[in-house]
Protein backbone atom coordinates (compact mmCIF):
# COMPACT_ATOMS: atom_id res chain seq x y z
CA UNK A 1 0.00 0.00 0.00
CA UNK A 2 2.88 2.40 0.84
CA UNK A 3 4.51 1.66 -2.51
CA UNK A 4 1.28 2.67 -4.27
CA UNK A 5 1.16 6.03 -2.42
CA UNK A 6 4.83 6.59 -3.18
CA UNK A 7 4.25 6.08 -6.92
CA UNK A 8 1.20 8.35 -6.86
CA UNK A 9 3.27 11.02 -5.05
CA UNK A 10 5.98 10.84 -7.72
CA UNK A 11 3.42 11.14 -10.51
CA UNK A 12 1.78 14.14 -8.81
CA UNK A 13 5.16 15.83 -8.32
CA UNK A 14 5.99 15.32 -12.01
CA UNK A 15 2.63 16.80 -13.07
CA UNK A 16 3.12 19.79 -10.75
CA UNK A 17 6.63 20.48 -12.09
CA UNK A 18 5.37 20.21 -15.67
CA UNK A 19 2.59 22.73 -15.03
CA UNK A 20 5.05 25.06 -13.28
CA UNK A 21 7.37 24.96 -16.30
CA UNK A 22 4.49 25.69 -18.68
CA UNK A 23 3.23 28.52 -16.46
CA UNK A 24 6.75 29.97 -16.23
CA UNK A 25 7.09 30.05 -20.01
CA UNK A 26 3.62 31.56 -20.36
CA UNK A 27 4.32 34.23 -17.73
CA UNK A 28 7.32 35.48 -19.68
CA UNK A 29 5.08 36.23 -22.65
CA UNK A 30 3.35 39.05 -20.75
CA UNK A 31 6.53 41.16 -21.03
CA UNK A 32 6.82 40.92 -24.83
CA UNK A 33 6.30 44.29 -26.50
CA UNK A 34 6.67 46.22 -23.25
CA UNK A 35 9.17 48.97 -22.62
CA UNK A 36 11.99 47.97 -20.30
CA UNK A 37 14.05 50.55 -18.43
CA UNK A 38 17.82 49.93 -18.47
CA UNK A 39 19.80 51.86 -15.86
CA UNK A 40 23.52 51.09 -16.31
CA UNK A 41 25.48 50.75 -13.07
CA UNK A 42 29.14 50.98 -12.15
CA UNK A 43 30.68 48.36 -9.96
CA UNK A 44 32.69 45.18 -10.10
CA UNK A 45 32.17 44.94 -13.87
CA UNK A 46 32.91 48.15 -15.75
CA UNK A 47 31.35 48.96 -19.08
CA UNK A 48 33.35 48.08 -22.17
CA UNK A 49 33.24 48.15 -25.93
CA UNK A 50 34.52 45.13 -27.79
CA UNK A 51 35.09 43.76 -31.27
CA UNK A 52 35.66 40.17 -32.32
CA UNK A 53 36.78 39.40 -35.89
CA UNK A 54 36.52 35.61 -35.74
CA UNK A 55 40.13 35.21 -34.57
CA UNK A 56 40.94 37.85 -32.00
CA UNK A 57 38.98 40.07 -29.68
CA UNK A 58 39.77 43.59 -28.58
CA UNK A 59 38.01 45.60 -25.90
CA UNK A 60 38.39 48.87 -24.06
CA UNK A 61 36.66 50.44 -21.10
CA UNK A 62 34.04 53.10 -21.71
CA UNK A 63 32.09 55.48 -19.50
CA UNK A 64 28.95 54.08 -17.93
CA UNK A 65 26.09 54.90 -20.34
CA UNK A 66 23.09 57.02 -19.40
CA UNK A 67 19.80 55.17 -18.75
CA UNK A 68 17.76 54.18 -21.79
CA UNK A 69 14.63 52.24 -22.73
CA UNK A 70 14.29 49.12 -24.85
CA UNK A 71 11.29 47.36 -26.34
CA UNK A 72 11.34 43.67 -25.45
CA UNK A 73 11.01 41.37 -28.49
CA UNK A 74 11.41 38.00 -26.77
CA UNK A 75 12.66 36.13 -23.74
CA UNK A 76 15.20 33.36 -24.19
CA UNK A 77 15.71 30.08 -22.41
CA UNK A 78 18.91 28.18 -21.76
CA UNK A 79 19.05 24.75 -20.10
CA UNK A 80 15.28 24.91 -19.71
CA UNK A 81 15.33 28.12 -17.65
CA UNK A 82 14.35 31.64 -18.61
CA UNK A 83 17.75 33.37 -18.64
CA UNK A 84 17.18 36.68 -20.36
CA UNK A 85 15.57 38.84 -22.99
CA UNK A 86 16.27 40.36 -26.37
CA UNK A 87 14.96 43.62 -27.74
CA UNK A 88 15.88 46.91 -29.36
CA UNK A 89 16.74 50.25 -27.82
CA UNK A 90 13.67 52.44 -28.28
CA UNK A 91 14.88 55.78 -27.01
CA UNK A 92 15.41 58.60 -29.51
CA UNK A 93 17.51 60.55 -26.98
CA UNK A 94 19.96 57.66 -26.52
CA UNK A 95 23.10 57.28 -28.65
CA UNK A 96 22.26 53.56 -28.63
CA UNK A 97 18.83 54.02 -30.24
CA UNK A 98 18.01 51.11 -32.58
CA UNK A 99 20.85 48.88 -31.29
CA UNK A 100 19.90 45.37 -30.23
CA UNK A 101 19.99 44.47 -26.55
CA UNK A 102 20.53 41.14 -24.84
CA UNK A 103 20.18 41.03 -21.07
CA UNK A 104 20.70 38.01 -18.88
CA UNK A 105 21.21 36.82 -15.37
CA UNK A 106 24.01 34.41 -14.49
CA UNK A 107 24.23 30.99 -16.10
CA UNK A 108 22.73 29.42 -12.97
CA UNK A 109 19.92 31.86 -12.22
CA UNK A 110 16.51 32.27 -13.75
CA UNK A 111 14.55 35.45 -14.42
CA UNK A 112 11.36 35.34 -12.41
CA UNK A 113 9.84 38.72 -13.22
CA UNK A 114 10.76 42.11 -14.62
CA UNK A 115 8.56 44.11 -12.28
CA UNK A 116 11.18 43.94 -9.53
CA UNK A 117 14.32 46.04 -10.05
CA UNK A 118 17.28 43.70 -10.40
CA UNK A 119 20.81 43.85 -11.82
CA UNK A 120 21.49 41.99 -15.08
CA UNK A 121 24.32 41.60 -17.56
CA UNK A 122 23.64 43.73 -20.61
CA UNK A 123 25.10 43.62 -24.12
CA UNK A 124 24.28 45.92 -27.02
CA UNK A 125 25.08 45.12 -30.65
CA UNK A 126 24.37 46.19 -34.20
CA UNK A 127 22.79 42.89 -35.26
CA UNK A 128 20.00 40.83 -33.75
CA UNK A 129 21.43 38.13 -31.46
CA UNK A 130 21.19 34.60 -32.87
CA UNK A 131 21.37 31.35 -30.97
CA UNK A 132 24.95 30.09 -31.18
CA UNK A 133 26.17 26.49 -31.21
CA UNK A 134 26.25 26.43 -27.41
CA UNK A 135 22.63 27.59 -27.22
CA UNK A 136 23.31 31.15 -26.02
CA UNK A 137 22.22 34.18 -28.13
CA UNK A 138 25.23 35.99 -29.59
CA UNK A 139 25.79 39.09 -31.71
CA UNK A 140 27.35 37.61 -34.85
CA UNK A 141 27.61 39.18 -38.29
CA UNK A 142 29.61 37.21 -40.84
CA UNK A 143 31.86 35.91 -38.06
CA UNK A 144 32.37 39.37 -36.58
CA UNK A 145 30.75 40.97 -33.59
CA UNK A 146 30.73 44.39 -32.01
CA UNK A 147 29.28 44.78 -28.53
CA UNK A 148 28.99 47.14 -25.63
CA UNK A 149 28.84 45.25 -22.34
CA UNK A 150 28.16 46.00 -18.70
CA UNK A 151 25.69 45.63 -15.88
CA UNK A 152 22.42 47.46 -15.38
CA UNK A 153 19.32 47.52 -13.27
CA UNK A 154 16.38 46.45 -15.43
CA UNK A 155 12.66 46.71 -14.85
CA UNK A 156 9.35 47.36 -16.61
CA UNK A 157 9.15 51.09 -17.50
CA UNK A 158 5.89 52.20 -15.89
Amino acid sequence: MQKRYFIISIIMAFITLTFMAIANEYDSEKYIGQLIKIVPVEGKFTWSEGFYDGKTSKSKGISTPSPFTMKLNRMFFFDGKRRGGIGKVSDAASPYNELWVRFSCSWKEEIIDLETVREYRVSLGKTEPVISENGWPEFINNGNSYTINGKAEIYIDK
